[in-house]
């Protein structure tokens, strides 16, 4: 294809999107599963249409998507309201994602047969919320939650992908590296960390600096902005750190520390979050090939019932009692939204680019499980809400 067809090609999947999501948003599907049934159709899936496989591509391409996507939420989040919920959302996006992890690793290692460390990247992939989805979710639904839950489910869909990311990477470097002893990672977990918190409060800072003291035109912070992200993702994955906690903590300080045009800056993030998801959705959606699809969907039909009704709510239950206090009304809400979204599929291309022997059936049981996950629990949002009486 010629780059002129590409960007025609590019331009019309995007002007699709947008025009079937007008349509979905009359019968409240997602725009998220929208995207991603676009892609899927354009891609991999029969005789006419066109090959897309270029699975390194696709992750270099979400992890730019989804710093913009974190970093625009922790942007609009209120840090005066993040405080009320911080042990709850630090246990749940560590302590929750390392049990979900474990028990869909054994679910997959003695009910499918996976080996041990196929099995736990299943679990690992899966593990965290999708930042995208909920907050997209929260927003489209428009219901005001009881008991800070809307907070606890931003702030955990914001922090529990670099737990997931770490996982996902360090299981794909064990599957690939023999010599390579597990233990030998914790060292790494927590530099990894605390580089990606250690960038992201001195970036955050030095952006409200820089903001306050170089008046810049309405159409130069939004460039400001887009240079800033990029740089953070950058210098954070040179350090060694994690870009995604990075600029999780770089959106909270930016946005709380009195930016100047801020309400633009909210206006940009906005259609930046959207383009991102969209894109991300689209070529995820194109990265999978149908026909692999039906062999594998009973499997991951089953891996997407068990994290729904038993991985998650028990990781979500071991994860509050180190945060105790919360209602048990609360904690079955929380665990009924942890919906997966293109996160996990991103994840999933790390190992077929470290090439981890099974990785492609791994991916496409990812997206299973995400198709579902977004059909379930997406669509029960309200009601399970008003059911258990979260509503305001």
């Amino acid at each position: 294809m010629t780059h002129y067809e590409i960007l025609l090609l590019a331009s019309a999947l995007l002007l699709l999107t947008l025009l079937l999501n007008k349509i979905a948003a009359r019968f409240g599907v997602s725009s998220l599963l929208v995207a991603l049934g676009v892609g899927l159709f354009f891609g991999n899936g029969g005789r006419f249409d066109f090959l897309y496989d270029f699975p390194k591509l696709t992750l270099h391409t979400g992890e730019i998507a989804l710093s913009f996507i974190i970093f625009a939420g922790g942007f609009h989040g209120q840090w005066a309201q993040y405080k009320k919920v911080l042990r709850e959302g630090i246990a749940l996006s560590t302590v929750g994602v390392l049990c979900t992890t474990v028990f869909v690793g054994i679910f997959c290692h003695y009910v499918f047969d996976f080996d041990w460390l196929l099995a736990l990247l299943m679990g690992s992939v899966i593990s965290s919320t999708d930042a995208a989805a909920v907050f997209s979710l929260l927003e489209n639904n428009n219901i005001k939650l009881k008991q800070h839950t809307a907070q606890v489910l931003e702030f955990e869909s914001g922090t529990n992908d670099p737990m997931a990311y770490f996982l996902a990477l360090g299981l794909s470097l064990l599957a690939t590296t023999p010599s390579l002893h597990p233990v030998s990672l914790l060292p790494d977990f927590f530099i990894t960390m605390g580089l990606g918190a250690a960038i992201g409060i001195g970036s955050g800072y030095g952006l409200v600096y820089l903001n306050q003291k170089l008046i810049f035109k309405r159409g130069q912070n939004t460039v400001f902005f887009i240079a800033a992200i990029l740089f953070i993702y950058a210098i954070t994955h040179i350090a060694g750190g994690s870009s995604l906690l990075a600029l999780f903590i770089a959106g909270v300080v930016t946005g709380n520390k009195g930016m100047r045009n801020k309400e633009f800056s909210s206006n940009f993030f906005e259609g930046i979050s959207w383009l991102m998801e969209t894109v991300l959705f689209i070529l995820l959606g194109l990265e999978v090939f149908l026909n692999k699809l039906p062999p594998i969907f009973f499997t991951g039909m089953y891996i997407t019932l068990f994290l729904i009704f038993f991985a998650r709510p028990v990781g979500v239950h071991i994860s509050y009692l180190l945060a105790p206090g919360s209602s048990l009304r609360k904690q079955a809400f929380v665990a009924w939204v942890g919906l997966r979204g293109a996160t996990p599929l991103v994840f999933a291309l790390i190992p077929v680019v470290y090439g981890v022997p099974g990785a492609e059936k791994l991916l496409h049981i990812t997206f299973v499980v995400v198709t579902l996950s977004l059909i379930l629990q997406g669509f029960s949002i309200n009601f399970v809400a008003r059911k258990l009486k979260m509503v305001e």
